[in-house]
């Protein structure tokens, strides 16, 4: 399976030549977004066994023709991407932090009043 994924990898190694655009996805999106260009047919080419994982996330070249495709397909998975000059970041986790962060503090806050009352 992974020699698999290999091969076709360096198949697509062309899109490099080519008119092209440079995506960074997260990791925790990596999975459903190649599922989805394999099955809408979107050629990619990764370099993520080449490039070690960045903050930035992993790094897709796609075909400028392909784009249109590619942006109705984030938006329909809610797949977070970024490019080398637009990076963005996925700010859904940092809903989730600041949610816990006022349960936590509220709780301390509610139980410091009950002890101090009793």
């Amino acid at each position: 399976m992974c020699n698999q994924i290999i091969q076709l990898e360096k198949k697509n190694i062309y899109i490099k030549q080519q008119n092209h655009t440079k995506l960074y996805i997260l990791p925790k999106d990596q999975i459903d977004f190649e599922s989805n260009l394999k099955e809408h047919n979107i050629p990619f080419y990764s370099d993520q066994n080449i490039q070690p994982y960045t903050d930035t996330g992993i790094r897709y070249f796609v075909l400028d023709s392909d784009r249109y495709k590619i942006d109705q397909l984030l938006k329909d998975k809610k797949i977070i991407a970024s490019t080398e000059t637009i990076p963005s970041y996925d700010y859904r986790d940092q809903k989730k932090i600041g949610t816990i962060s006022i349960i936590v503090v509220s709780i301390v806050i509610i139980l410091t009043l009950i002890i101090l009352y009793l």
